[in-house]
C-alpha cells in the first residue's frame, strides 16, 4: 500500500508543484510503473515531496535538484513540444549529472538519501516567483531520509513520521443504528438510575434522552441560549461555513445523581470582562470567548417538562482562541470531578494568551491540564468548590486545581478500572500537525506532564522558520523535563483527530473484553469516513474490521450501565448541520466468509462474500 500511494503521489506531485500540461497518451498503469523504476519508494510518502522541495507538501521553495529538474523541463519541452516526452528526457538528464563528484542525485535517491541536500551551494532553496531568492535549508528533513550517505542523522516531517500502517485485527464489528437525526452529538452517557436509556449530548446546547429499547428520544435539557452568540458564524461565507469547536462539549451526572439531581455543563460562553475566575490575558486582547463549568439542579427528570434550574458557577476560564477547547466531565471513583482544558487555541501554543513558552507547559495556569476538584464540600473557602488535598500542586509551585498537564486539545477522556487493579486515566490528545496520541496513566500518577509542546506524541516539537517539524531526537539547547510518552500513537496519513473512548466491560462481545476502544474523526473534511480502533491485551493499536465501512465522522462514545460501548457522529463537519447525526451501538459484525488474496502491489487483502 505504501509504495502505490508513493507513487500515485509522485503522479500528483509532478502534475501541480512542477506546473507541467497534463500527459497525455500515456496508460495510467504504464506510467505507474516506468515511475516506480526511475524512482523507488522511500519509506515515508511526505519524502515524495522534498525529492525537489524545501518540505514536505510542495508549493514552497525547490531543492537544487526539483530546481534542475523544472529549469531542464521547459527547455526539453520547447525542443519537443511534447509534455511526456520532455519529462522523461528531464528526469534522464538530471540522473546523469553529477552532484558534486562523489555521486549522482539517482544514486542518492536510490540510497534513501535526500538528492540536492548535500553541503555547498546545492542547499540553497530557490523560489518560483523570484529565482533569484534563495534561503538555507531547514534543519530538519523527512523521517527516514538523510542528509547524505555519510550522515545517520535521521528527523522527521510532520506528515507521516511514522512508516507503518495500522493493522487490522481478527475482531469484526457493525454499528448498529439506535436514534438519528440528532444536531452535532458529541458525547453520550447513561444516568446512574436509568439503565435503559442514553443521553446524547449536542454541541449547539441540546440534550436528547434515548430509548435504548424503541430508539424513541425526547429532549431533556436545553442550553443552547447559553452558547457563545456567534456559534457556528466564524467562518460565514467559505467552504468551512458552520465550523466551530466551541460549543456545549461536556456534560456529567454527578455520582448521587438519583437522590440529588445535580448535572454539569461544560460550556463556551461569551466573553465578558472581568469575570473569568483564570484567565491568560496580558494586555489589551479579548478572549474569544469563556469556558464555563456549572452545576445545575434538574426539575422534572423524567417526564417533558424537565428542566435544568439553580445554576452555580463553579469555574470560568477565558480562552485565547475559538479552538482547543478539550470539553470532557467525568467524576471519578473517588468523587471528585475532572474537567478538561486545552491549550487555548490557534497554532504551536503560541500568540496572544499563550505567554513565552505555551500553556501546556506552564502548571501556573489551567489551560493544557486535565483538572481535578471536589464539588460536594460544604462551604468551600472560595465559595464554589474545594481542591483535593491530594492534588499534585497543592503545596507545590503550580495551580492547585491542576491533576495533569502539558496537553494540546484532550477533548475526551475516561477514567477505568476494569482491566487493572486501580483506575487508570485514559486520554485523548488530538495533535497538531503530526501525531494523534492516546496516553494512560494511573490515578496516582498526579503531576503527569504529558509534553505538549516539547512534544507531540513521542517526538520533540519544533518550530523553525514558521514550518513545524517533528523530531525522534531533541532540538539543540533546550532542556527537555521529564515527560511521559503515549501509550499508542499514529500519523496524520491514518487521521487527524484521535476521539478517546471507553474500556469495553460488557459481555455482548466476549473478544473486546479488556480492551480499550477509541476512534478517529477521520481522515479529511471532504469525506465522513471516522476509523475505529482500540488497544489490545499487548498494548498494541489494533483497527477493528467494521462491516459495513463507517460513514459517520466520529465524535464521541457512550457506554451504557451494561458496559456496552456507542458512538455518536456525523455526516457532516459542520456544528450546525441539522439532522446529520447518529447515535450507534458497536455490535458483533454477522459471520461472513472472508478469503484473502494477494494484490498485484504484494499486499494481502481480505474479500469477504
Amino acid at each position: 500500500m505504501k509504495n502505490t500511494r508513493a507513487s500515485i503521489a509522485k503522479i500528483s506531485i509532478l502534475a501541480t508543484t512542477l506546473i507541467l500540461a497534463p500527459l497525455q497518451g500515456l496508460a495510467r498503469d504504464d506510467y505507474l510503473q516506468w515511475w516506480g523504476e526511475v524512482y523507488p519508494s522511500s519509506d515515508s510518502d511526505d519524502s515524495v515531496c522534498q525529492l525537489c522541495h524545501e518540505r514536505g507538501g510542495g508549493g514552497n521553495g525547490w531543492n537544487q535538484y526539483g530546481w534542475s529538474i523544472r529549469s531542464a523541463y521547459f527547455t526539453n519541452l520547447m525542443s519537443s513540444g511534447n509534455s511526456e516526452v520532455a519529462l522523461k528526457q528531464s528526469l534522464q538528464d538530471i540522473s546523469s549529472l553529477s552532484d558534486g563528484g562523489s555521486s549522482t542525485y539517482i544514486a542518492e535517491i536510490t540510497a534513501g538519501t535526500q538528492p540536492g541536500w548535500r553541503p555547498g551551494e546545492v542547499n540553497l532553496i530557490r523560489f518560483n516567483g523570484n529565482p533569484n531568492e534563495t534561503i538555507s535549508p531547514p534543519a530538519t528533513l523527512p523521517c527516514g531520509l538523510k542528509l547524505d550517505v555519510q550522515s545517520d542523522d535521521v528527523t522527521c516531517s510532520t506528515v507521516n513520521p511514522i512508516s507503518s500502517d495500522i493493522l487490522k485485527d481478527g475482531v469484526e464489528v457493525s454499528l448498529e443504528m439506535v436514534a438519528d437525526e440528532f444536531t452535532a452529538p458529541v458525547l453520550a452517557l447513561a444516568a446512574p438510575d436509568q439503565p435503559g436509556s442514553l443521553y446524547v449530548v449536542e454541541q449547539g446546547g441540546q440534550v436528547w434522552r434515548v430509548n435504548l429499547e424503541s430508539g424513541a428520544k425526547q429532549l431533556f435539557l436545553d442550553f443552547s441560549a447559553n452558547l457563545v452568540s456567534n456559534f457556528g458564524q466564524l467562518f460565514a461565507g467559505s467552504s468551512f461555513e458552520g465550523y466551530d469547536e466551541r460549543g456545549m462539549l461536556g456534560f456529567a451526572f454527578h455520582p448521587n445523581y438519583a437522590s440529588n439531581r445535580k448535572v454539569f455543563t461544560y460550556i463556551s460562553s461569551d466573553y465578558v470582562a472581568n469575570t473569568a475566575h483564570f484567565s491568560t490575558r496580558t494586555g489589551m486582547e479579548v478572549p474569544d470567548h469563556m469556558t464555563v463549568i456549572s452545576e445545575w439542579v434538574v426539575t422534572n427528570p423524567l417526564n417533558s417538562s424537565s428542566a435544568a434550574s439553580a445554576e452555580r458557577e463553579l469555574l470560568i476560564v477565558d480562552q485565547p482562541q475559538f479552538n482547543h477547547n478539550g470539553g470532557m466531565l467525568e467524576f471519578g471513583p473517588d468523587g471528585y470531578l475532572y474537567i478538561a482544558l486545552g491549550d487555548g487555541g490557534s497554532a504551536n501554543d503560541e500568540g496572544d494568551g499563550h505567554g513565552s513558552d505555551g500553556n501546556g507547559r506552564n502548571n501556573l495556569n489551567p489551560l493544557g491540564s486535565i483538572l481535578r476538584i471536589d464539588v460536594d464540600t460544604p462551604s468551600p473557602s472560595n465559595g464554589r468548590y474545594a481542591v483535593p488535598v491530594g492534588n499534585p500542586f497543592v503545596g507545590q509551585p503550580g495551580l492547585d486545581e491542576i491533576f495533569v498537564y502539558g496537553l494540546r486539545n484532550p477533548y475526551r477522556f475516561s477514567i477505568e478500572n476494569s482491566n487493572s487493579t486501580t483506575p487508570q486515566l485514559f486520554i485523548g490528545d488530538v495533535g497538531q500537525d503530526a501525531i494523534e496520541e492516546v496516553n494512560r496513566i494511573p490515578l496516582s500518577a498526579a503531576g503527569t506532564n504529558f509534553g505538549w509542546n516539547y512534544k507531540e506524541g513521542s517526538f520533540f516539537f519544533s518550530v523553525i522558520d514558521g514550518s513545524t517539524f517533528v523530531s525522534t531526537t531533541p532540538p539543540s539547547g533546550v532542556s527537555i523535563p521529564l515527560l511521559m510518552d503515549p501509550i499508542v500513537e499514529y500519523d496524520h496519513e491514518e487521521g487527524i483527530s484521535v476521539i478517546a473512548g471507553y474500556e469495553y466491560d460488557g459481555q455482548a462481545i466476549p473478544a473486546l473484553s479488556g480492551t480499550y476502544v477509541f476512534a478517529d474523526w477521520g481522515r479529511s473534511f471532504a469525506r465522513a469516513d471516522g476509523r475505529l480502533f482500540f488497544i489490545n491485551q499487548d498494548d498494541q493499536l489494533r483497527e477493528f474490521n467494521v462491516n459495513p465501512a463507517i460513514d459517520i465522522h466520529i465524535t464521541g462514545f457512550g457506554k451504557d450501565l451494561d458496559g456496552e460501548l456507542y458512538v455518536v457522529g456525523n455526516r457532516d463537519f459542520r456544528a450546525t448541520a441539522v439532522g446529520r447525526g447518529s447515535l450507534q451501538k458497536i455490535v458483533a459484525a454477522d459471520s461472513e466468509m472472508c478469503v484473502p488474496i494477494k494484490a498485484k502491489n504484494e499486499r494481502i487483502a481480505l474479500i469477504c462474500l
